[in-house]
């Protein structure tokens, strides 16, 4: 039988919103290593590593992921496939969503624990001006309009 439920997504997502409205839930495999969001792939950024993604067979394939880390390899940063821990995520420099509606986002908290600085930070900035320049418009900007409506 070929099931493809996303109740499980659904309720991750509810548990939370009740720890956290403004929260996203992270997916782990079995042994507790992050995989990715409900929604969207999920990276880190370790100074002394580059970007981190799950291995490529434990998650879903994703356009925009594979787009970040294109534009990441342009800027000359590193990036790696390998098991990341929870408490890894939780002390990266910087983390990111990536998606085809938002492109890429900062994750600036786990469990309310700040990531890094606790607000979008260089390399953020440096893959958000990257999207921009491959898709032709301010992301940013268009972001901006589109949430002052």
């Amino acid at each position: 039988l070929k099931c493809r439920s996303r109740m499980h997504y659904y309720l991750a997502d509810q548990e939370a919103a009740r720890r956290d409205p403004t929260a996203r839930a992270l997916m782990l495999d079995a042994d507790g290593c992050v995989l990715e969001s409900t929604t969207a792939n999920v990276l880190l950024y370790r100074r002394e590593e580059g970007l981190v993604s799950p291995p490529r067979e434990r998650i879903l394939p994703g356009i925009s992921v594979a787009a970040t880390l294109e534009i990441a390899a342009k800027l000359g940063i590193p990036h790696t496939h390998r098991e990341i821990s929870v408490d890894e995520f939780a002390a990266a420099d910087e983390a990111f969503l990536t998606s085809t509606s938002v492109c890429i986002l900062p994750i600036v908290a786990l469990d309310r624990a700040s990531i890094g600085a606790g607000s979008p930070g260089p390399v953020f900035q440096q893959l958000l001006a990257g999207w921009s320049d491959l898709v032709g418009v301010d992301v940013r900007a268009q972001a901006d309009r589109f949430s002052n409506r």
